[in-house]
C-alpha cells in the first residue's frame, strides 16, 4: 500500500525521466516517439493480447489517480491499471516513486535479489526505513542471503531440455553430476547432513556455465513446450549463483539427504554486515523497533552490525491488569484448527463472563489471534451460532 502527498505535475516530469531512461545506450539519438514505439512492439512482440501504450497512457494514469485518491493498495492500482491499458507492476513502481510514504515486505529493501533498483542502487532516491516488527530481521535476513539448490531440479531440468543442444544437456548433465556425487563421498545414507566452512568452487563454475547456456536457450527459442520448467530452474541457479557473491565466514556449506534426494545450500547466518551496508549506502536512515528485541545485544549484533543507538521505551500498560490463563485441553496448531474452533469459543465466552461478572460496567470484545485464518473461521463460526459477535477481532 502506498500513500502518497505529492503534487500532480510531478507525474509529467516523471513520465519524460521515464523515456531518457529507455534503451539509453543502444537508441541514441532516437526521438521520444520512436522510443515509445519499440517499446510497445517489444511488449506485444512477447504477448499479441496485451493492448498498450506505455508511456502517454501512464502519465495520464498517474494524473488521474492522483486526483482521485490518497492511498493506493494492490486492487486500486490494478482498476488503473486496466483502465487505461497498461502494466500494473510498472504502474505501482511509477507511483512508488512519486509518493511519500511506501508499506512493503523487508525484502523489497534488504533481499539482494528482489529489492527495488531504483530505491536502493540508483542514487536518486534515499529513503527513510522504518522497520516493525525488527525482531524477524535476523530469521529474514539469514534467508535473503542463503540459496539453495536441489537434486530434483536438475533431473526436471535434464528431462525438460531433451532434444536440444548438446552442450546445454552436458552443461546440466555436470552440475547433476557433482550434486549426486556428494552422496557417496560425504556417506549421506548413513548420515544424511554433511556440513563445512568453505564453499565448493568447482560447482559454481559448472553452474556458471549452466546459466550461460541456458541463457542462450531461452534467448533463441522464445516458444517451447517446457519453457515454463526451464525458466524455474534457470532462476535457482541464478539466485544460487548471485548468492555465492556474497559468501564468507558468516556462512557454511550444507549437503543434506531429504527424501533420498541431495540438498545443497550456502547458509547464512549472519547477515548484518550487508543490512548495515544497505542502510549506509542508500539509505538516510532506519529506525527498527519491536515489542520483543531482547536480548538486545543480541538483535544489535545480528541486525545493526553493532551500530546505531537503542532505546528502550517502558510499556504503558499496568501489567497488574494482565490476566493469562492457558486452556491445556485445546491445540491451536494448525492441524488442529478446524475441530478446535468450537473449544476456542466456548473458552471465549467462558472469560468474558469471568470479566463480566466481575466489572459489569464494561465491555470485555476484543479477541485477537497470530493468524487471519483463524479469526474468519472465528467469525464465521460465530455468526452461524447466531452468538453476540466480538469487535473488532484481529490478528496479529
Amino acid at each position: 500500500m502506498i500513500r502518497k502527498i505529492n503534487i500532480v505535475e510531478a507525474a509529467a516530469e516523471l513520465a519524460e525521466e521515464r523515456v531518457k531512461q529507455l534503451f539509453t545506450e543502444n537508441n541514441k539519438g532516437k526521438t521520444e516517439e520512436e522510443l515509445i514505439k519499440m517499446l510497445n512492439d517489444g511488449i506485444k512482440k512477447q504477448d499479441p493480447n496485451i493492448k498498450t501504450t506505455v508511456i502517454p497512457s501512464e502519465k495520464e494514469a498517474i494524473k488521474d489517480i492522483f486526483v482521485h485518491d490518497d492511498v493506493y493498495d494492490r486492487e486500486l492500482i490494478r482498476s488503473y491499471g486496466e483502465l487505461h491499458k497498461i502494466c500494473p507492476h510498472e504502474f505501482s513502481l511509477s507511483i512508488a516513486s512519486l509518493s511519500d510514504v511506501i508499506v512493503c515486505d523487508y525484502n523489497y529493501a534488504f533481499d539482494p535479489r528482489v529489492h527495488l533498483i531504483r530505491f536502493f542502487e540508483e542514487m536518486f532516491y534515499t529513503p527513510k526505513l522504518l522497520i516493525d516488527e525488527a525482531h524477524n530481521m535476523v530469521d529474514r535476513s539469514r534467508m535473503m542471503y542463503s540459496a539453495s539448490l536441489h537434486q530434483a531440479s536438475l533431473e526436471s531440468l535434464k528431462e525438460a531440455i531433451k532434444g536440444f543442444d548438446q552442450t546445454l544437456k552436458a552443461s546440466v548433465n555436470a552440475v547433476l553430476k557433482t550434486l549426486v556425487s556428494y552422496r557417496a563421498l560425504h556417506d549421506l545414507d548413513k548420515n544424511p547432513f554433511y556440513d563445512q566452512l568453505d564453499n565448493e568452487d568447482a560447482l559454481l563454475e559448472q553452474i556458471d556455465f549452466c546459466v550461460i547456456q541456458l541463457e542462450k536457450l531461452l534467448v533463441d527459442k522464445k516458444k517451447f513446450a517446457t519453457r515454463k520448467n526451464v525458466l524455474d530452474v534457470y532462476f535457482e541457479l541464478l539466485q544460487y549463483r548471485r548468492i555465492s557473491e556474497f559468501y564468507n565466514q558468516h556462512y557454511r556449506f550444507f549437503i543434506e539427504l531429504i527424501n533420498d534426494k541431495v540438498h545443497v545450500t550456502q547458509k547464512c547466518f549472519n547477515a548484518a554486515n550487508y543490512i548495515e551496508e544497505t542502510i549506509e549506502n542508500h539509505t538516510e536512515g532506519a529506525v527498527f523497533f519491536s515489542a520483543t528485541l531482547e536480548p538486545i545485544d543480541y538483535y544489535v549484533d545480528l541486525i545493526t552490525n553493532k551500530n546505531g543507538q537503542t532505546i528502550n521505551i517502558p510499556s504503558p500498560f499496568d501489567p497488574s491488569h494482565l490476566g493469562l490463563f492457558i486452556d491445556p485441553r485445546t491445540s491451536t496448531r494448525y492441524r488442529d484448527r478446524d475441530r478446535s474452533i468450537t473449544p476456542i469459543i466456548d473458552t471465549i465466552y467462558a472469560v468474558a463472563k469471568f470479566y463480566n461478572d466481575f466489572d459489569k460496567t464494561v465491555k470485555y470484545d476484543i479477541i485477537g489471534s497470530g493468524s487471519q485464518e483463524d479469526i474468519n473461521s472465528l467469525k464465521q463460526t460465530i455468526n452461524d451460532l447466531d452468538s453476540p459477535s466480538f469487535h473488532p477481532l484481529y490478528a496479529w
